[in-house]
């Protein structure tokens, strides 16, 4: 198991979604693989998911998750 923390890279609008430096999630993943590479059918959802219910927004819909706009990082 790992424990990941998605965060947005840089602020701005993207595909009409307001992005802040700031926003985060975390995530626990039942494998070591990095959850915005590896596995996308399943994780990209859970990682939508999670922004939608900390911030309201609904980033898998808008097609922002991925490397380019979002930085995973393993905490543990």
């Amino acid at each position: 198991m790992a424990h990941w923390k998605i965060s947005v890279i840089r602020s701005g609008m993207v595909n009409a979604v307001r992005l802040e430096k700031t926003m985060f999630v975390e995530m626990i993943t039942s494998s070591t693989s990095d959850p915005l590479r590896t596995n996308v059918s399943t994780s990209h959802p859970q990682i939508g998911t999670l922004f939608l219910n900390k911030y309201g927004v609904d980033l898998y819909k808008k097609g922002l998750i991925s490397p380019t706009n979002l930085r995973s990082e393993r905490i543990s």
